[in-house]
């Protein structure tokens, strides 16, 4: 994940509209608490220094009663320093007027990249008893959060939470809460092909190499590193018996066959597999007339014949082709789903007749979007 950028917003202004800047420094939130305001995703069309609109290009619910749920392509702007820029494309939340009441201006805008996707593991939050407005604990990571007014993610659900800093209206100091959004179906689907992108971006800087010849030279390393004698005596294979009561039911009883070694490695693996098996059962199981016979039991013929066929297989070699090919296959099949989903979002976020706002002056951009969202531009998710 990029490390989060700082944004703090000027609440120098009325409580309706907020202004984006790009200072570092954190100042204390404030946000408007009318209901019909959400966070939603969406997409920057244009954000450049000397300019006091940026565009945002998203989704609003359509009012459609069928199956599916449908869609318009619409654009939003919002005010912001006239210093500050975000790259084409770079995606954003943006804190709007909700579906049913669609309005065209953003208050709120904070990048993709600058929220930390982290899940709080005290679960979720819970009010203050006795305040109207609520509040939460969380753990550390969420609370730095919560302090520098960063809007984080929880990732499952998938869900937008923004902490609001205000001063406690009984003297006792700073009083935090909490707004939540969760998100459409559709705009859920965003947020899934952002992790997945950086999932994807993660996993080449992790196994990046500059060329095949470093990748090799590494991986002949760490062959020889290997202990593989002892590797392969380490594997076993057991039967595991086992007898789930059911009082008031019939009882159930398991057999599983399990394979098991010492190592991740994916061609020793392959010559030694990791498994668990459901070999047998009984879902009719009486002690009347059955055998308890739970526990483990160490298949000796079985483990030593694997080892053995294992010793006569393996070579250096045979090893190291085996890593190569499968980084190669990762590396192009790694680069194939980055590029779906890429395509993915941009073909739901990108208007196939989007206006281009580099020909036209800032003058003229709420009059553009204002024509554009005139226009019903129905998609189907």
């Amino acid at each position: 994940m990029v490390t989060p950028v700082n944004i703090s917003i000027c609440h120098h202004v009325e409580l309706s509209r907020i202004y984006i800047y790009s200072i570092k420094t954190v100042m204390r939130i404030h946000v408007s608490t009318q209901p019909n305001r959400r966070f939603h995703i969406g997409i920057i069309c244009r954000c450049v220094s000397g300019e006091e609109f940026g565009i945002i290009h998203g989704v609003k619910r359509h009012p459609y009663n069928g199956v599916k749920e449908v869609y318009e392509q619409k654009y939003f702007y919002f005010r912001k320093d006239i210093n500050y820029e975000l790259p084409l494309h770079t995606i954003v939340f943006y804190y709007s007027t909700d579906y049913n009441d669609f309005d065209a201006e953003a208050e709120y805008v904070c990048p993709y990249e600058s929220i930390r996707m982290k899940v709080d593991t005290r679960g979720t939050y819970r009010f203050y008893n006795g305040y109207q407005g609520g509040g939460a604990y969380h753990d550390d990571d969420c609370w730095q959060n919560i302090i520098n007014g960063i809007p984080y993610l929880n990732v499952s659900p998938y869900c937008l939470v923004y902490p609001v800093i205000e001063e406690e209206r009984f003297c006792e100091g700073q009083y935090c809460y909490l707004i939540e959004t969760v998100f459409s179906s559709l705009e859920d689907y965003f947020i899934r092909c952002c992790v997945g992108i950086d999932n994807c971006k993660h996993d080449y800087q992790e196994n990046r190499y500059d060329n095949l010849s470093g990748f090799i030279e590494k991986t002949v390393s760490y062959i020889d590193s290997l202990d593989i004698g002892n590797i392969i005596s380490g594997y076993s294979i057991v039967r595991e018996e086992s007898l789930c009561r059911r009082p008031g039911k019939d009882d159930h009883y398991f057999i599983y066959k399990i394979s098991s070694l010492n190592s991740e490695d994916s061609y020793l693996q392959s010559l030694l597999p990791v498994s668990r098996d459901l070999i047998d059962y009984d879902l009719d199981w009486s002690s009347a007339s059955d055998e308890d016979n739970s526990g483990i039991y160490y298949l000796q013929d079985e483990t030593e014949k694997a080892r053995n066929n294992a010793i006569a297989i393996y070579s250096k070699e045979r090893h190291l082709a085996f890593l190569i090919e499968e980084f190669l296959k990762n590396k192009e099949e790694n680069a194939r789903k980055l590029n779906e989903l890429q395509k993915s979002l941009h073909d739901f976020l990108i208007p196939k007749d989007k206006i281009d706002f580099s020909v036209y002056g800032p003058e003229c951009y709420i009059d553009l979007i204002a024509k554009f969202n005139i226009k019903e531009t129905i998609i189907k998710f």
